[in-house]
């Protein structure tokens, strides 16, 4: 940890990683203005979905000397990258047949693009019979290969239910 008042005025900038979100800090925590800005170039890609909606790129530097004065000049560019949509899906199939839910599934995972890391999420009552839609096996034939697909059901025990 570095305090805002450790940082010398005679550095152009403080460069810093491991933070995943780009962001440049011109002041402390109490808002007294850095000698020097830091900056966090962040992750280049998306990590988790905390960070679905999050620019990932990476930074270039310029430090251009100044000739009369010895001073410097810091001109900097953030370059955005394409990151992978990451999409919550989220469901309340409610009481339609495995098909139906499978259609369901597949009509929703079509609306994405075909790279899309999806989560779905499952909200109320799911029979076992839906359940068996979630397999891995199954999700594989309902979405694009190309496609990263993982199903997230809210308290597990409480919203299975039997179908007759």
């Amino acid at each position: 940890m570095i305090r805002g008042r450790d940082i010398p005025s005679v550095f152009s900038a403080v460069l810093s990683g491991h933070i995943h979100r780009f962001q440049v800090l011109k002041r402390d925590l109490h808002g007294t203005p850095l000698a020097s800005p830091v900056f966090y170039s962040g992750a280049i890609d998306r990590i988790s979905f905390a960070e679905r909606d999050e620019v990932k790129g990476y930074l270039v530097f310029n430090i251009e000397q100044g000739i009369e004065n010895g001073t410097s000049k810091l001109i900097w560019n953030f370059h955005q990258l394409p990151t992978r949509t990451m999409a919550i899906l989220k469901l309340e199939p409610g009481p339609i047949g495995k098909k139906a839910f499978a259609t369901l599934l597949s009509d929703r995972l079509g609306k994405l693009p075909n790279d899309a890391i999806v989560k779905i999420k499952i909200l109320g009552r799911i029979s076992d019979e839906q359940l068996t839609v979630l397999r891995a096996d199954v999700l594989r034939t309902i979405a694009p290969s190309t496609m990263n697909v993982t199903a997230n059901l809210v308290d597990h025990h409480s919203i299975r239910f039997r179908s007759n």
